[in-house]
């Protein structure tokens, strides 16, 4: 499966380390493992590393972070995970620092039911006097630790209490005598999570779901090249047979690996929309479907029924952008599935002759 989503009613300690040992990572109350992301225009493929605590000391530049807090005599409180008008104030000026899906609140981001918890989550905030200016969120198991979020008062950026958020998780699992810090994950085509792996030494999750020690770099997903192939021989014979279209990525493409909504999202991570005679309510789609590694050919329809999915969070990052797929669309016919794209282009050629194709 290229995304897996469970919501337990309940979690031990050990469960959670049995989850974080094979990938899943945490997503508002519920646990989410998936395969792409995206981020910068562009899919990207998630890589989940860890940080093997036995092997782990602090270098002498994180030693510096560490003291240069201290010198300053902000108070640290290490204590359970609270939400907090002054941490949604905090979170509400720094988020635009993250990029992709970003929730609206704290709130969201932690709970989905806060009546019943399912997480072991604590919290390290910093404190300058009375005044809150960083926390961090983690979850913590019996052997494992991870780490969800670290937020600080941007006005305080330069005593880098982001980083110290990490070193101070760390030294909890020192002190908790816990194996294994999960930072969260990096990307195969993108840097902008690589500050993680010059924590320590990291160790990643590879294809066959072993941890080995992470080197200069990763070796190419054979599945990574296949969907940008596919892709591009869509393009191709779009061109080709001189059919109008406009290609996408799809954000919300882990819609439609779900189970708990009645209708079927389309599941594509880059989506081609067909332009047709008339201006429809329905859409020609083409999408290339990883999973089965066939093309896809459906008709699809733009829906305003789940708006409020994206109002839980902050979706202005992708409609900055004209490359995103801002709307979400429902499948309302599926045509065909090949593996063959020249039989997937003549069955689009037929449909747009045909005048009944507009009755849908």
């Amino acid at each position: 499966m290229i995304i897996e989503i469970l919501t337990p009613n309940a979690l031990s300690l050990d469960t959670l380390d049995f989850y974080l040992s094979n990938g899943w990572f945490r997503f508002s109350n519920s646990l989410f493992k998936s395969k792409f992301i995206c981020i910068d225009e562009k899919i990207s493929e998630i890589i989940n590393i860890r940080l093997n605590i036995g092997d782990f000391s602090f270098k002498k530049n994180q030693k510096r972070v560490i003291n240069k807090i201290d010198k300053e005599n902000f108070k640290v409180v290490i204590k359970r995970s609270e939400i907090t008008h002054e941490k949604e104030l905090i979170y509400n000026k720094f988020k635009k620092n993250f990029k992709g899906f970003v929730l609206f609140s704290l709130f969201n981001f932690l709970y989905d039911n806060p009546k019943n918890p399912v997480f072991n989550t604590y919290e390290i905030d910093v404190y300058d006097e009375q005044r809150l200016i960083a926390f961090s969120f983690f979850d913590s198991g019996k052997d494992s630790l991870a780490s969800l979020i670290a937020v600080y008062d941007p006005s305080y950026k330069k005593y880098s209490l982001g980083t110290y958020t990490i070193l101070k998780e760390i030294e909890f699992c020192k002190q908790k005598n816990i194996s294994f810090y999960y930072p969260g994950y990096i990307l195969n085509n993108n840097p902008i999570f690589d500050y993680k792996l010059k924590i320590g030494k990291t160790e990643y999750l590879n294809d066959n779901f072993k941890w080995v020690h992470y080197e200069d770099h990763l070796p190419e997903s054979e599945k990574f090249s296949k969907i940008y192939e596919s892709i591009d021989l869509i393009k191709e014979e779009l061109i080709k047979n001189k059919i109008d279209h406009r290609y996408y990525i799809n954000p919300f493409f882990s819609l439609g690996y779900t189970d708990y909504y009645p209708d079927k999202f389309i599941k594509g991570l880059y989506v081609y929309l067909i332009f047709t005679k008339k201006e429809l309510l329905n859409k020609i789609v083409i999408e290339y479907l990883i999973e089965t590694e066939e093309f896809c050919l459906s008709i699809a329809y733009k829906t305003k029924s789940y708006e409020y999915l994206k109002k839980m969070q902050d979706n202005s990052y992708f409609e900055r952008s004209s490359t995103y797929l801002n709307d979400i669309y429902i499948y309302n016919l599926n045509i065909m599935h090949s593996k063959n794209i020249k039989g997937i282009i003549k069955k689009i050629k037929i449909l747009l002759k045909d005048e009944n194709f507009y009755i849908f």
